[in-house]
């Protein structure tokens, strides 16, 4: 809807990204580590379903970091080289 309602930048483009692909993708993303998750515990591999959401999680945050990171760095070399 948003890219039928102008330009697909600025504001709009943020919005669309952060909304449809951020906000929307990470709700089917967590219900498929937390329903994975339950049919671990439920078949009684309750280290198992535990080491899973741990590893899964302090994962997610260490590529997140690693993503700000890279991207912080390339805008620098990119700054750097004009």
């Amino acid at each position: 809807a948003l890219t039928r309602v102008g330009p697909d930048v600025g504001a709009r483009r943020i919005v669309r990204l952060g909304v449809g692909t951020g906000l929307l993708g990470s709700f089917t993303t967590y219900s498929t580590l937390a329903l994975d998750v339950v049919h671990q515990i439920e078949a009684g591999h309750v280290g198992a379903a535990a080491a899973y959401a741990a590893v899964s999680l302090l994962g997610g945050l260490v590529a997140a970091g690693a993503g700000v990171a890279l991207g912080a760095r390339a805008e620098r070399w990119r700054a750097a080289s004009r």
